[in-house]
């Protein structure tokens, strides 16, 4: 699966990732990491749930991430951005 980050929460922990065929997946960064809105990511399972590895294709990074949701509306996944 790949998707573009369209929203960053205001800590910076919480990404809102617009997928090509399926609404939106939100994750919360795990480490540290510089990610950009704009940025390609990818993952191997469309529905994983828990910790998983994300690849930044615009950095060439990885991305230790918690997942906490798939299948999201637009206005879902920008309420999960607020604190």
């Amino acid at each position: 699966m790949n998707g573009h980050v369209r929203a960053i929460s205001a800590d910076r922990e919480i990404l809102a990732i617009e997928t090509e065929l399926h609404g939106y997946t939100v994750v919360r960064l795990q480490t540290a990491a510089d990610v950009q809105v704009g940025d390609e990511l990818a993952w191997h399972s469309e529905l994983a749930t828990g910790e998983q590895v994300y690849d930044n294709l615009s950095t060439r990074s990885p991305l230790t991430v918690s997942v906490v949701g798939h299948l999201l509306h637009r206005a879902s996944a920008q309420q999960l951005l607020r604190p």
